[in-house]
């Protein structure tokens, strides 16, 4: 460290040099930086869903969750298997191993299950869905005079717009009623037709439905078959064949029931601007920038309402950049707060020249930490935030053990260069050791376990960061500062308080 040391005090234009480097290099990569209320956490789970409606609890553990149990327990990356089952519905949620590939195993349960021949006839083909943490970015909300079917199919329309725009992961339609496909068979045409109900609803649960044909094997994997019979609307549904003879003659659903495009009997009605609204939720899944994402949505809402038809209009709301900036804007202010309150404490007992210095090394610090931390992973988010707000007290601490060695020898009548050398030189030892062990400290802190344990490592990166720019600061950028320091009189030397 001597060699370095040296050499920056003897060449002041350097040490300015790489301060002004670090300030500009830190602030230009503020832009560079995601920014978010919180880390995006890693789930690492899996969930297998089924549905098998008019089952009680033990009939769905029984035919569902154990058959699907039994048939994924062996793969690879599979830490841990737990099962629900609730009235008509279970749920397996797979805990992936740590390192291994989620979206490779989620292929192979995905093979594993719909390769499964023992499921009830009644229940509804599972979904394989790998679990992921969502940032809600606010809500896109549609409203005015149109039916509620008119209503629907737009918002369909516009999130399949939405979710195209850059930043966008997700987009949800919410306050809509689900469409329902509505049969209605009176008793005249199954007389007519000398057909029974249960016929009929036979007919269409095995005509409406996808089915497995089996796999092919190849090497690069397995290769499934599906047979496409699932009927999607009304006229899936009537083109049905209810009975055929043998001359070919056909009976279809139509011919016996009145079939209708419909939506759930539920109970939602939602009015925004006393109009007809619908509302579209829009996600991230990835580390999201939440300022760039809602402008992205702004403008992509400004510009697609003035091709709505007459009397629709969109609007933008729940904003939540507003609350990101203002929860940002006030920690800043406490942080300029607390470094003002440090500034004034170091003119209280150090000399005035000295202790800007210090402060001004709490700026350079920052600004180094600013300048790395997009390649470390992290973004500005209320964790790395308060993890600068933790350090404002500790990377002073180098600064101020340095600029007072080098104030005191420079007092005892070396001159500045030298008694800079030798005031730094006299502490280098406590003031690294110093610094390693808070690192030690906070070093755990990169291998917490648990979904959140990844995204808490924005406070051990801005620590171990900001001390490291820190010890640059304090051994290699301050004493060039104060070895070129004009000597004052003695009654001058001290703070205002000594």
């Amino acid at each position: 460290m001597n060699g370095p040391i040296s050499w920056f005090i003897k060449n002041p234009i350097a040490a300015n040099l790489l301060m002004v480097l670090l300030i500009i290099g830190g602030y230009s990569s503020i832009p560079k930086l995601d920014k978010q209320f919180f880390p995006t956490p890693e789930i690492n789970q899996i969930e297998v869903r089924m549905e098998f409606r008019g089952a009680s609890p033990r009939e769905v553990e029984e035919q569902i969750s154990v058959r699907i149990e039994e048939a994924i327990h062996d793969l690879n990356g599979i830490e841990e298997l737990r099962s629900t089952a609730r009235e008509g519905l279970g749920v397996v949620l797979v805990e992936v191993e740590n390192d291994y590939p989620t979206q490779k195993l989620t292929n192979d349960i995905n093979t594993r299950v719909d390769a499964i021949r023992s499921f009830p006839a009644d229940a509804e083909r599972p979904t394989v869905t790998e679990i992921t943490y969502r940032h809600q970015m606010g809500r896109v909300q549609i409203f005015g005079d149109l039916s509620e079917r008119e209503m629907k199919e737009l918002g369909e329309t516009l999130r399949d717009e939405l979710v195209r725009q850059p930043w966008v992961s997700i987009v949800e339609l919410q306050t809509a009623r689900p469409y329902e496909v509505s049969i209605e068979v009176s008793e005249d045409s199954l007389q007519r037709y000398q057909l029974t109900f249960d016929q009929v609803a036979d007919a269409v649960r095995t005509a409406s439905i996808n089915l497995p044909a089996g796999s092919v094997q190849r090497d690069s994997g397995d290769l499934l078959i599906q047979t496409r019979g699932q009927a999607y609307d009304r006229a899936d549904f009537e083109a049905i064949i209810v009975r055929s003879d043998l001359s070919g003659q056909e009976l279809l659903l139509s011919d016996v029931a009145v079939v209708r495009d419909t939506f759930e009997d539920v109970d939602i009605d939602i009015e925004f601007n006393d109009q007809r609204s619908l509302g579209l939720n829009v996600f991230v899944t990835t580390s999201p920038d939440v300022i760039l994402t809602t402008n992205t949505v702004k403008a992509w809402v400004k510009e697609r309402a003035l091709s709505l038809p007459d009397g629709v209009s969109l609007e933008f709301w729940q904003d939540p950049s507003k609350a990101f900036k203002e929860r940002v804007r006030t920690l800043v202010s406490n942080g300029l707060g607390g470094l003002i309150l440090v500034i004034i404490v170091l003119m209280l007992f150090l000399r005035p020249a000295l202790a800007f210095w210090v402060s001004v090394g709490i700026v350079v610090a920052y600004m180094g930490t600013l300048f790395l931390l997009p390649y470390t992973g992290q973004g500005l988010n209320m964790i790395s935030l308060f993890a600068f707000l933790l350090t404002l007290g500790i990377v002073v601490d180098d600064a101020i053990i340095v600029g007072e060695s080098v104030h005191s020898a420079q007092s005892r009548g070396l001159s500045g260069v030298h008694g800079a050398l030798v005031g730094t030189r006299q502490v280098v030892k406590p003031v690294v050791f110093a610094v390693i062990s808070t690192m030690v400290f906070f070093a755990p802190m990169f291998f917490l376990p648990g979904e959140w344990g990844p995204a808490s490592k924005g406070i051990p990166v801005v620590v171990c960061l900001a001390l490291a720019f820190s010890l640059v600061e304090s051994l290699l950028i301050l004493p060039s500062h104060l070895a070129h320091m004009k000597p004052e009189p003695d009654v001058a030397d001290a703070g205002w308080l000594t």
